[in-house]
């Protein structure tokens, strides 16, 4: 009895080391964006919104805490940004429509954390291809107390870089003329 006891509780510590150790997979799904420093967009009807083609899935390690450590799949944030922008757009009244004149293509090229102050900073960075000669990076940071937040943190990384896209002039221009 005390035999099956002790091998069933060195089991279960197995089990959750086990699942400790394993590299967590992130996958974002920031909420809506509800900012008045937005623009507001006028006079555009439709823009098609999609993941660049051509991209390479990469993984993308972030922080690690003993034995927890995460990652971030640049597919997994790239599908992120691309429903934020679309959800932007949508709440502007823009419609959604991938055979539209106007065309953003999103790529995730970086994604990383690294510990500063005692607290974990994330950066994520998106590049936006608009239209046939527009192509510029944008960041979003995030600092967290716990690598536990790591969700949470990456998030609203992709949440501000989506902010900083809509704040430049020549991408707005863009869609509005």
């Amino acid at each position: 009895m005390i035999r099956s006891i002790i091998q069933s509780l060195i089991f279960l510590i197995l089990i959750v080391f086990l699942w400790g150790c394993a590299k967590h997979q992130v996958k974002p799904t920031p909420p809506s964006i509800d900012d008045n420093s937005l623009p507001k967009f006028r006079d555009i009807i439709s823009v098609a919104v999609e993941p660049s083609a051509n991209q390479q899935t990469r993984q993308f390690d972030l922080c690690s805490a003993g034995a927890h450590s995460y990652q971030v799949s640049s597919d997994d944030l790239t599908n992120a940004a691309v429903e934020v922008i679309r959800d932007v757009l949508r709440s502007n009244g823009v419609k959604i429509d991938s055979n539209s004149v106007k065309r953003i293509r999103i790529l995730a090229i970086d994604s990383k954390c690294g510990l500063e102050k005692m607290t974990y900073r994330y950066t994520t960075k998106l590049r936006i291809f608009a239209g046939d000669s527009i192509k510029k990076d944008f960041s979003g940071y995030r600092s967290v107390g716990h690598v536990f937040s790591t969700s949470f943190a990456i998030e609203m990384t992709i949440n501000q870089a989506v902010l900083e896209t809509f704040k430049d002039r020549q991408i707005v221009d863009y869609l509005q003329n």
